[in-house]
């Protein structure tokens, strides 16, 4: 994905993360997420071997997640 930089809020006692929309339909297309009845992308557990690890810059320090992470 093309990098950008955002301001954001982290909650770190939430598994959610809420970006803007343009930015979340590229991230949920780069990985390959699927769409549920409620609106929320999931990825199916047999494919995490597959898919890339992200990195996003905080503040100036990078935290590297990998698929088991995110």
């Amino acid at each position: 994905l093309k990098t950008v930089r955002r301001t954001a809020a982290i909650a770190s006692g939430s598994t959610l993360m809420v970006i803007p929309h343009e930015d979340a339909h590229r991230l949920h297309r780069a990985l390959g997420m699927q769409a549920t009845s409620d609106g929320r992308h999931v990825i199916p557990c047999a494919q995490i071997d597959q898919l890339p690890s992200i990195i996003l810059t905080i503040a100036g320090m990078d935290l590297p997640l990998t698929p088991n992470d995110y």
